[in-house]
């Protein structure tokens, strides 16, 4: 009977021994009350994403709170790479208009004008061919010649636009009127300074035929200026844009010995003509240096 009870016993033991507990899950409040207990611990984001950190590890169970330890919040900004080609950024498909209506209006000039129109560009770097087209005052001379003031004016106009279009094109829609309105003024305004001071200057001087002659040689440089704009305007229609700042500055230069020349080879032709050397000073201070003082002071008060 003993030994019975005792082999119960044991059975009894044995059986709360090897029986497996039953795992209660906690409610979802005993849950969040837990979770608040435990101890929180402060990380990088690189470091909670690497799977060597203490938490993935299992050595401590801390929740992890992602800790931004930079001082300045970044805001990602995704932009598309720009190309900076001309077609790709900005539309030029207007400009490419006009720039081929001047290039037909060339060949006009070219076809129509022939051997006076390669006489043209030879005076401009032959002396012999400057004053041969200077003694060929005919009809058809003088009005090829007009034609070509009238191309340094569409050209310089076109110019300008473009320049200002290329630089700001918020600024050049923003205030059309305003870019329009000066891009017509600039060039007329500087085309007929010239011509008519120089008249006025020669009937002050009495000395008309003289200043007449160096009238010639100074829209004759207008005229260059115009086919100089042109081919300008052609380059920068199929380069990149970051070469537009150095194709400027290039412009100017050749715009600036332009204009140097052309004060130096009237000096030599009033002064061959026996204008009077104060005369000649008068008429370089009042009439050629005195308005680019003004634009200059004007531009600086800027």
């Amino acid at each position: 009977m003993a030994n019975s009870i005792t082999d119960s016993s044991v059975v009894m033991q044995m059986q709360q021994t090897t029986s497996v507990p039953i795992l209660k899950m906690p409610s979802l409040q005993e849950a969040a009350n837990m979770q608040n207990l435990q101890e929180k611990v402060y990380v990088n984001w690189s470091d909670h994403l690497s799977l060597k950190n203490n938490i993935f590890t299992g050595k401590y169970r801390k929740i992890a709170l992602w800790q931004d330890t930079t001082s300045v919040k970044t805001n990602i900004n995704i932009q598309p790479k720009v190309n900076t080609h001309i077609s790709e950024k900005y539309d030029y498909s207007y400009f490419f208009v006009i720039a081929v209506l001047l290039l037909l209006f060339m060949a006009y000039i070219k076809t129509t004008f022939g051997k006076h129109f390669n006489l043209f560009i030879r005076a401009l770097f032959f002396k012999v061919d400057a004053n041969k087209l200077y003694q060929e005052q005919s009809a058809f001379v003088n009005s090829m010649l007009w034609i070509l003031n009238l191309n340094y004016i569409v050209t310089a106009f076109f110019g300008l636009l473009f320049f200002f279009y290329s630089n700001n094109p918020i600024f050049f829609k923003e205030n059309f009127s305003y870019v329009l309105g000066w891009s017509v003024a600039i060039p007329i305004i500087l085309f007929f300074y010239r011509y008519l001071s120089v008249k006025i200057s020669g009937w002050l001087f009495r000395m008309q035929q003289a200043f007449d002659e160096y009238n010639f040689y100074a829209l004759l440089y207008f005229k260059y200026i115009g086919i100089f704009i042109f081919i300008i305007l052609l380059v920068l229609l199929v380069i990149d844009q970051k070469w537009y700042p150095v194709l400027y500055i290039f412009s100017l230069i050749v715009i600036l010995l332009t204009y140097f020349l052309l004060v130096f080879k009237g000096i030599k032709i009033l002064l061959k003509k026996g204008v009077l050397f104060f005369y000649l000073m008068l008429y370089l201070c009042t009439i050629e240096w005195l308005p680019i003082l003004l634009v200059y002071k004007y531009l600086k008060s800027l």
